[in-house]
């Protein structure tokens, strides 16, 4: 149980008057004042309210949560049933890894880990060595028992303790060990949860309102050419559905998991049209929660006839997201190419589509984006071919343009020496 945190009077001389002020110490150990007027009766009964007020956390709406563990707690289950549950279970280990490393005190907070567990020292695992001391590091370089103690300690802290500066040494120390995307993923989750605790009223600030995403670098586009389609549809001969699939998800764009919720009896095999519905029986929901509609091909259509060999019923792929993911990495070894995943054929199509001259509008709506700058930013890579094409383009890159500037370079160089 947390100890009672104690509020005092403490009086202010001034030449007029005396001032009485509250006194107390926050979690993060920062002594705060508050000035409750000049009349010594009324500071002590406000003195004694505002004690118990901080330590219950009655009669105060923005202070109702009194410790990260209930604010964990609540988030989660006011959010179980309006968000996916892939996206909740990003948000749990977020905030149970700000928690543990709230739990860990000031002191081990500022350590390294340098290679072993930074609070009981005990060196990390290196594959090949059989050191029976050893231990497997996991978030914030602790070890499996360390982090469930500093979970712990954090849950129990008091809602206070997550001031701006932890949340700053937080992301600080998170981009010590995991990538700037990981660590900006967890900011903005982090400051998606508090937000939403300030708007119930439950916390009375965002701790990481303040704090400031890192620049990313900007990774390059993996899109497919025709002809690496080619060689990985000749890789999938043997396997008449993997065939199928890659083809359906460089044509339609859709995402893995919208096609592998796809039924046989849910394509219109006379147009090619198949509407992707959120299934929530099976645990299916699309990642905007919206439906929308893809269009098999004619070539699509009968390689998935092949494929179904006759069902008529029943999921088109009966395979789970990682299952497909493996068959589509393993075909793409043995067609000789590097290394590509099934999300690749989605971009392939956008990419494709730009290339073409499809309006970003229309791209948007068949790739089921809700903005158009997911689009533009992160699916539509402009072939090298087009970027040549338009530096050939510079009325100065011409030869006769080069010649011209010689010449004249020239004619100025003789007038000079003739001067």
């Amino acid at each position: 149980m947390a100890a009672w945190r104690k509020v005092w009077l403490w009086r202010r001389e001034q030449k007029t008057r005396t001032t009485y002020c509250l006194r107390w110490y926050e979690d993060d150990f920062r002594m705060r004042t508050k000035a409750v007027g000049t009349d010594k009766e009324h500071a002590e009964g406000e003195r004694r309210k505002f004690e118990y007020e901080l330590n219950t956390g009655a009669g105060s709406a923005a202070a109702r949560l009194r410790t990260l563990g209930d604010l964990a707690d609540e988030h989660l289950r006011v959010s179980a049933g309006s968000v996916r549950p892939a996206t909740l279970t990003i948000q749990r280990a977020a905030l149970e890894t700000f928690c543990a490393f709230v739990g860990l005190g000031a002191k081990a907070r500022r350590s390294e880990s340098n290679g072993a567990c930074r609070v009981c020292g005990r060196p990390e695992k290196v594959k090949g060595e059989a050191r029976p001391e050893s231990v497997r590091l996991g978030r914030l370089g602790l070890c499996a028992g360390c982090f469930a103690e500093a979970l712990e300690g954090g849950r129990k802290s008091r809602v206070p303790a997550a001031s701006p500066l932890v949340a700053a040494e937080f992301v600080a120390a998170r981009l010590r060990e995991v990538s700037r995307a990981t660590a900006n993923k967890e900011l903005r989750t982090l400051q998606a949860v508090f937000r939403a605790a300030v708007e119930r009223e439950s916390v009375a600030r965002n701790a990481f309102e303040s704090v400031r995403r890192v620049r990313e670098a900007q990774k390059r586009i993996r899109t497919l050419t025709a002809l690496e389609i080619n060689a990985l549809l000749a890789a999938c001969s043997e396997d008449r559905s993997l065939q199928a699939f890659v083809f359906a998800a460089a044509t339609t764009g859709a995402r893995v998991g919208e096609l592998l919720n796809l039924r046989v009896e849910d394509v219109d095999w006379e147009t090619g049209d198949a509407p992707l519905v959120n299934r929530e029986s099976d645990g299916h929901v699309s990642k905007s929660g919206k439906e929308r509609r893809v269009w098999f091909l004619p070539l699509a259509r009968e390689l998935l006839r092949i494929a179904l060999d006759g069902r008529v019923s029943g999921k088109i792929w009966p395979w789970s997201v990682y299952g497909a993911h493996g068959r589509f990495v393993r075909a793409v070894a043995r067609a000789g190419l590097k290394h590509a995943t099934p999300h690749d054929l989605r971009r392939t199509f956008a990419s494709d589509l730009q290339a073409h001259g499809v309006a970003s509008a229309t791209a948007k709506a068949l790739l089921g984006h809700a903005s158009i700058t997911t689009t533009e930013q992160h699916y539509t890579a402009i072939p090298a071919e087009t970027l040549r094409a338009a530096a050939e383009r510079l009325s100065f890159a011409r030869p006769a343009a080069i010649v011209s500037l010689s010449y004249r370079e020239g004619l100025g160089r003789s007038e000079a020496r003739t001067a």
